[in-house]
């Protein structure tokens, strides 16, 4: 069976071809290549690692992703842990994925990541080996508890995402199924050798890390800032011009509005955005219509089924012809409304292996032939073609009648005051569930005045029961934290 280093390293084309560039650093194949050898002489002293569990949080990405192909060619199963994890986050995945080994920075932003690890473990009397990096080397620590059982199945990767209720899910992956993806990303964006691309994707996501094995194995250069820092970010787009980015529409809207003011050049030599992860709101095409000279393009695809479809289509254009299948995977609707909208099935060769230790979940949204339940809600238009509308886990139930988040969201945005919005529904003793909003506004803007703007468009029971604006929306792995805006809903 091959593994993500085979497919990488099987040919000794291109070894000196500098392939990762970040602020820190810049990598060929040969210096990857080497910092994998070092990581299994490492992993090797732990003897045999077949069936045991490496988890990791190293922000660094060379060393992270080095790390990651040397558990896989060893046999072991590589689990993420992200650095934006803090106590709760990172000891719920702990609990799930229950790793016989850890490595883990000692700590970053004054966060004591090797202290959260070394707490769970003990707390939960689980043997694990801790490798905690400080001060440029590892050290490492042996922590007394009951021994945890080999995995019997063959699992390459359990990546972790806390889905619309924070619990989280550990999706499981062979690496055939993300070698899929990778041909899924280049034949969806058409890239080339000559390409040089700007990744803003999380790097422990299971898309980040399909992203960063596609440009591995094509030899297509990237730039990753190895933190979202939008100063750093402009900074490498002035040292080493892209023609190409992925990205999602919150982190480039950020990253448009800086370099506008302030570094307008380093943003000329894109001639192809390809933005994933969100819903694209009328706002940030109106924002976008003086960014010429690129196309934006919008890709459909989640965690659990890969690389789905592209809009080939500028998102600017008046007529949107529609979406573009990946090969591989077919798609249907499922329980049309009275109304058109229904939920989004497919079918794909990329998809995943289930949820880890959560054969329930994994019955609810995956057919015994197939078929996965994406909870996206679409319709389909009259030229045929998938328009995308909302989540179906952000319906809201208000009085036995259901909201879509998107919609309320699309009726804020269209007031000129209202610069982004984003609306969640919480607990009601009488309605079920509340309709609340958020935004981001000018200073000047009267709630008041925003209320009676949005009675005016959409039925009453859609319009929010509370308006509240906030200085900048909760992002998590590039997307928009729902759940973060939920708590806080609630708490006020």
């Amino acid at each position: 069976m091959s593994t993500f280093y085979d497919l990488i390293f099987d040919k000794k084309k291109d070894w000196d071809k500098e392939l990762l560039i970040t602020n820190i650093g810049r990598y060929s194949l040969h210096d990857l290549h080497s910092k994998v050898d070092e990581w299994m002489n490492i992993l090797r002293s732990e003897g045999e690692l077949k069936g045991k569990k490496v988890a990791a949080l190293i922000p660094n990405l060379a060393d992270y992703f080095s790390l990651l192909l040397a558990v896989n060619k060893l046999g072991g199963t590589f689990i993420p842990l992200s650095h934006q994890y803090r106590n709760d986050d990172l000891t719920k995945v702990l609990n799930l994925t229950r790793p016989n080994i850890v490595f883990t920075i000692k700590e970053q932003n004054k966060i004591q990541f090797k202290d959260m690890v070394t707490d769970w473990a003990k707390t939960n009397y689980i043997q694990t080996t801790l490798f905690s990096y400080n001060n440029g080397v590892f050290e490492k620590e042996h922590i007394q508890g009951n021994e945890e059982s080999l995995i019997t199945e063959q699992i390459d990767l359990i990546v972790c995402t806390s889905g619309s209720t924070g619990v989280p899910k550990g999706i499981k992956y062979k690496v055939n199924s993300l070698e899929l993806w990778t041909k899924a990303i280049v034949s969806g964006v058409e890239l080339w050798q000559t390409d040089r691309i700007f990744l803003t994707i999380p790097i422990t996501a299971v898309y980040g890390i399909s992203w960063i094995l596609t440009c591995l194995i094509h030899r297509i250069q990237m730039v990753i800032a190895e933190k979202f820092d939008v100063p750093i970010v402009i900074n490498l787009l002035n040292d080493f011009p892209c023609n190409k980015m992925a990205t999602t529409p919150s982190l480039f809207k950020a990253i448009y509005l800086f370099a506008k003011q302030i570094s307008p050049i380093s943003l000329n030599s894109f001639q192809l955005v390809v933005l994933a992860g969100e819903l694209i709101s009328d706002e940030f095409k109106a924002l976008m219509k003086d960014f010429r000279g690129c196309r934006l393009i919008n890709n459909y695809g989640l965690s659990e089924v890969g690389t789905l479809m592209y809009a080939k289509d500028d998102i600017r254009s008046k007529v949107v012809e529609g979406w573009s299948i990946s090969d591989g995977v077919e798609y249907k609707v499922n329980s049309f409304s009275d109304d058109g909208i229904g939920e989004l099935m497919i079918k794909s060769l990329m998809g995943f292996d289930g949820y880890y230790l959560n054969d329930e979940l994994t019955r609810e949204v995956l057919t015994t032939d197939g078929w996965f339940y994406t909870g996206d809600l679409v319709r389909i238009n009259d030229l045929g073609h998938i328009e995308i509308i909302g989540r179906k886990k952000q319906l809201i139930k208000k009085g036995g009648v259901q909201v879509i988040p998107g919609e309320v969201e699309q009726v804020l945005n269209q007031h000129p005051k209202v610069l982004q919005s984003a609306v969640v529904g919480i607990p009601h003793s009488v309605y079920g569930e509340e309709v609340v909003a958020f935004i981001i506004s000018e200073d000047d803007l009267n709630l008041d005045d925003l209320f009676s703007f949005v009675r005016e468009r959409i039925a009453n029971f859609k319009v929010p029961g509370k308006i509240i604006r906030i200085n900048e929306m909760p992002i998590t792995q590039g997307k928009l934290d729902r759940v973060t805006l939920r708590k806080i809903a609630m708490d006020s």
